[in-house]
Parts: structure tokens; C-alpha cells; sequence
């Protein structure tokens, strides 16, 4: 088998998979009165799973205003023949649907087939009988269609648009074989396209999706296409962390065209959970699809929320879920305001019944749109450039948080002395106040800032001698070694510490500084000091008439060492005391060259 029907094969799977979870998986829902959300009573659906043979036309309340039946040899339940796909259609303000049936007969298909139209006096057109189309969406006025079509030769998919009365099909925009495209919805003033982007196989996921407005592409996202398929553009990376090529199973329009709402995954490979999330559609959202404040619901397993659509007055969003508040499994509405308040379950369908912990039928339907003149789309902004914000004179958490508002981060932090900048603010940044900076991710292009320690003075540490060593300060700035001249802060004390590396021995301080202890210069002003360090060598000390233990201390101390002891009688030096010393005091010697002593045992006899 190859790759490519490997990919074909997989995302069948994972489509009709799909279904199976909407059934499946559970959740609990606390269901809380609406009292703060839109006026529900205004809201009309239709629904495939009422009495009707076709779409219930009712209110949220589940108060049946009509039917528009299916097409004419189409049926609701399987074995009756072609069947209506049940979770593809989509209502326009009109009362006309768009739907897609159940009609492909090839085995290695998942959720595809044709397209129809069917409207509230009863007729009904085959829009296109191409059985590998799928997700098909309707205008706000009912004028036109939009709809997906998978291409099993390379797993892709491509975009189509055609009028409602079956008038001028042809391809929108082309997944080009290497694209996953589907869930299309048109604006609500019928001028623009947001659809879904993926790669055609998760295993391979090239950055196919785009373009960006810097031109770059990424792997996945929602994308937004003018009608006619000119100026495609990205406008969110991705939907949630959104791991599978599939994407979402819905995406819906706010009613003033400045929000899409879909489902996306949050997680890892290892464990993922279905959420809600909006996003803007002007693509300034194009980095926050992990951001917590585009998240509508917080569900945890098994919850599974999905199939999103704005209300037609834009207050609330209605999904489905898979359980009711009391555990009962099957397919559930729930409707919850665009802010994730007041979640609370709705029933879209009177014939609904439960039990066992199971109901059926499903309860969901989709909206019918309000008459009116919907607003166009708001202009798409570059989201991947930014204009960098003057942060000087800033202290530095002040010029983080300005960085952050405009989408930038601190980057590299110096620190400066400066006679005009006060202490802990910003002398200056790069790039410079009102430079343009290319984002790439949500945290943004880094800014490097100088930021000012305020007045100060110098230390400058000198080395002399022919020995070595080092000479460090307290606070942390002298590293002589390497860094032998520091700033300090004005009015300060550094304490500076003299290290003999190992032959060499610390002679002592000159300069600001005297005698061989710590160093401590007032910084009033600017000093200078000097450290000598000479070569250790061992200058035999005068040890005679000293205890063994002086002795052997005094040697030490000269960088000597005690070499062989042997004691011999002595009427005139005390038992214990040096009597001699080889070589003699004042002998210069290697470090550590051994001197023999002779100690007395006093008196003979």
C-alpha cells in the first residue's frame, strides 16, 4: 500500500470515527438558567430528527414551526434507501438547506457524497452528484453553496463553490494534492471564505497551509479566502493545539463577521480533550490559538464539545455534546454565552426519550439566520509584523509589560551606568521605538534594552609581581582574572579579596589600598588599586632553639618542608628544642624543598 492510501485510508477512519465519539463519550454539564444570555425564544433551527420526513423547522424551546421535506427518494433511516448524512447542513435566512447524502458507494469511502438543496415549498436541486464532495455550508441569503471535495487519488481536498440554483460550479480554492481542506462557511455579506487547513498526512505534516502575511506557511489553520478564491491568507494557527490533520468539525461566522467559532484539541499526543474556542477574523488572532481568553469552554474528559455555531443574534453559542446533565448517553444540545458563561442544555427535539442511561433520537439542529444586512468582514491585519513601542525611560518590569501589550518580549538586558537615566531604567533598546520587527510566534520578536545602574564609579584593579593569582569584589563585578575594571553604584562599599594561585604567594596591596587583608574602598570616587603576587619559594627560616612543632610550622609557613628529624643529646639545648637545621637559615630553595632537623634529648646520661 502506498503513502498516499495509507493517508486515504486513515483519514476515512478517523471520519467515521468521528460520529462514533459524538455517541460514545460523556460529559457533565451543569445546566443553569439562560436568564443573562440572548432572547432564545427568537431563534429558529432545523433539525433532521423530528417527526418529519425531513427538517424540523422549530424554536430552541423545541416548539415545531414546520417542515422542509428531502428530496424525493431520500430517507432519514438507513435501509430505506439514500439517506441524509446527518450532521452536514447548513439553513439560510431564506428557509432553503444545504445538505449532503449518503450516496457513496466506494468501500475505502468515509463521510462524503452529494450535495443538495432543498427549500420550505418543497423542492429540491442535486447541486453536484460528485459523490466524494462533503461539509457543505449555505449562504446567509441562500444565494450560494460552498462545499469540500476529497480527491482519493492524493488524499487532498479542494474548495468549490456553487449558485443555489445550480448555476456556475467551479473550484474555489485548490488543496493543490497535498492539502486537507474541508468545513467551509461563508461570510454573512457573502463576500468572504473561512475554511480549515491541514496536511494531507500527520506523518509527514509540511508547512503546506498559507500564506501568512510574511509569506511563510505553516502546517495547519484556519484560513480566510475572498469569495471568488482571490487573497488567501491565515488568520489562526491551528485550533487549540489540534493534532490530527482532520481539523474541526464546524466552523460558524458571528452574525457582525468579526468572529469564527469552532472546536480544536488541547494537549498532547499523549492525551488530548476536545474544547470550544473564537477566534478573530481579522487574523489578529493569528498566534492565539492557545490563548486561554479565545478558550470557551473548559471541558474535562470524557466531555466532548463540538459542532459550534453562533445564535443568529450573536449572544450565545449552541454545540453538541454527547451526555445531558443526568448521564444519560446519546448526542445532547447545549447552548453557552460567547464569554463561557451560563452553559446550559436545550431540547431541540420534543421526541427525545431516555433510558438506561441512553437517549434517542439526537437532539441538534442548525440556525436558521435573521433577515437583515449583515456586515462585511473587517480588514485583515499583519499580524507578523509589529511595530516595536518606545520602552525608554522605563523601569524594567514597566518596558516587559509595554513589549508584551504590542506583541514583542524583552530580550537581552545590559546594564549601563548613566548620569541622565535614573537607577533600574531604560537608556535605550534595539530595534529602536517605532522599527518594524518580524513575529513569528505569540510571544514575539525580541527587544535587547541598556538599562541604567544609575551614577557610578570605577574600580580599576592592577596586577603586579611575577607570581599570579586573582582578585574578585563583593558585589559580584571584579573578576581579575578577566574583568579587572567595574562600575559601581555611587556611595557604595567593595570589599575586594587577593587569591594566590598555586606557586605564587599574595605580597600585597598598593594603591587604595595597604598591607595583605581585605580591601575595602569607599566608592566616593573612582579608585585604583594594586595586587603583587610573587613566586613562592622557600627561604629557609631560623628554626634552632624552637620546639619540633614551631619549627615544623615556621617551615610550612616559608614554604619549606620538614625533611628527616633525628634527635641527638645536648647539655645546652632543652630536650624537644632544634638543635640544627640543614640547610642552614637563609638558604633559598625550591618550594617545599625538606629541611633536616637534629632535636635535642637533652643531657647524655
Amino acid at each position: 500500500m502506498s503513502d498516499g492510501e495509507c493517508t486515504h485510508h486513515g483519514w476515512i477512519m478517523r471520519g467515521r470515527l468521528r460520529l462514533v465519539l459524538l455517541v460514545l463519550i460523556g460529559v457533565f454539564m451543569l445546566v443553569l438558567s439562560p436568564s443573562e444570555l440572548g432572547d432564545e425564544s427568537t431563534y429558529q433551527l432545523v433539525s433532521p430528527w423530528g417527526a418529519c420526513q425531513g427538517f424540523t423547522v422549530e424554536t430552541v424551546a423545541g416548539a415545531v414551526n414546520g417542515c422542509t421535506p428531502l428530496p424525493p427518494g431520500m430517507y432519514l433511516l438507513p435501509g430505506e434507501g439514500i439517506t441524509l448524512m446527518p450532521w452536514y447542513y447548513s439553513a439560510a435566512a431564506n428557509g432553503s438547506i444545504v445538505l449532503m447524502a449518503d450516496d457513496n458507494r466506494d468501500p475505502t469511502s468515509g463521510d462524503q457524497g452529494s450535495i443538495w438543496l432543498v427549500k420550505p415549498d418543497g423542492s429540491s436541486l442535486h447541486l453536484d452528484s460528485n459523490p466524494w464532495d462533503f461539509a457543505p455550508s449555505i449562504s446567509y441569503d441562500g444565494s450560494k453553496v460552498v462545499f469540500a471535495r476529497f480527491d482519493p487519488a492524493t488524499s487532498s481536498s479542494d474548495i468549490y463553490s456553487v449558485n443555489a440554483d445550480g448555476s456556475d460550479l467551479h473550484l474555489v480554492v485548490s488543496g493543490r494534492g497535498t492539502e486537507h481542506l474541508t468545513v467551509p462557511s461563508i461570510s454573512p455579506d457573502g463576500s468572504a471564505i473561512a475554511y480549515w487547513c491541514g496536511p494531507v498526512s500527520v506523518f509527514t505534516a509540511p508547512a503546506v497551509c498559507g500564506p501568512l502575511t510574511d509569506g511563510s506557511y505553516r502546517t495547519s489553520g484556519v484560513m480566510r479566502v475572498g469569495i471568488d478564491g482571490t487573497k488567501p491568507r491565515m488568520i489562526a494557527i491551528a485550533t487549540g493545539a489540534e493534532f490530527g490533520q482532520d481539523g474541526p468539525a464546524a466552523l460558524s461566522w458571528s452574525p457582525d463577521s468579526r468572529w469564527l467559532t469552532t472546536d480544536g484539541m488541547l494537549g498532547d499526543n499523549s492525551g488530548t480533550q476536545l474544547q470550544l474556542f473564537k477566534y478573530r477574523t481579522d487574523g489578529s488572532d493569528l498566534f492565539n490559538n492557545l490563548d486561554p481568553t479565545r478558550q470557551i469552554t473548559h471541558a474535562v474528559a470524557p466531555s466532548a464539545p463540538v459542532l459550534p455555531q453562533f445564535s443568529p443574534d450573536g449572544s450565545e453559542i449552541l454545540y453538541l455534546d454527547s451526555a445531558d446533565g443526568h448521564g444519560n448517553q446519546g448526542n445532547f444540545s447545549f447552548l453557552i454565552g460567547v464569554d463561557g458563561s451560563n452553559p446550559h442544555q436545550v431540547s431541540l427535539n420534543p421526541d427525545t426519550t431516555c433510558a438506561n442511561g441512553s437517549c434517542d433520537p439526537p437532539s441538534y439542529g442548525e440556525f436558521i439566520p435573521t433577515n437583515g444586512t449583515p456586515a462585511p468582514p473587517p480588514a485583515l491585519v499583519d499580524a507578523t509584523h509589529v511595530k516595536v513601542p518606545s520602552v525608554t525611560h522605563q523601569t524594567l518590569p514597566a518596558a516587559t509589560s509595554t513589549l508584551k501589550a504590542a506583541h514583542t518580549r524583552v530580550g537581552t538586558v545590559q546594564r549601563a551606568s548613566s548620569s541622565q537615566v535614573p537607577a533600574g531604567r531604560v537608556i535605550s533598546q534595539n530595534p529602536t521605538a517605532g522599527a518594524t520587527a518580524h513575529r513569528t510566534t505569540k510571544q514575539g520578536p525580541p527587544v535587547a534594552l541598556v538599562v541604567s545602574t544609575g551614577l557610578t564609579r570605577t574600580v580599576t584593579v592592577a596586577k603586579k609581581g611575577v607570581g599570579s593569582g586573582t582578585v574578585t569584589s563583593t558585589p559580584v563585578g571584579i573578576a581579575c582574572g578577566s574583568t579587572c575594571t567595574h562600575a559601581f553604584a555611587k556611595g557604595i562599599s567593595v570589599k575586594l579579596v587577593a587569591t594566590a594561585a598555586s606557586g605564587s604567594v599574595f605580597s600585597g596591596w598598593s594603591g587604595a589600598c595597604t598591607g595583605t587583608g581585605v580591601c575595602r574602598v569607599a566608592m566616593s570616587q573612582a579608585r585604583a588599586v594594586s595586587a603583587a603576587f610573587r613566586k613562592a619559594v622557600c627561604v629557609v627560616p631560623n628554626v634552632k632553639g624552637k620546639l619540633l612543632a614551631s619549627a615544623k610550622a615556621a617551615l610550612k609557613a616559608a614554604s619549606c618542608g620538614t625533611g628527616t628529624v633525628s634527635n641527638a643529646y645536648s647539655s645546652t639545648v632543652p630536650a624537644g628544642y632544634v638543635i640544627s637545621e640543614s640547610p642552614t637559615a637563609g638558604s633559598k630553595l625550591a618550594v617545599g624543598a625538606k629541611i633536616a632537623l637534629v632535636v635535642s634529648k637533652g643531657p647524655a646520661g
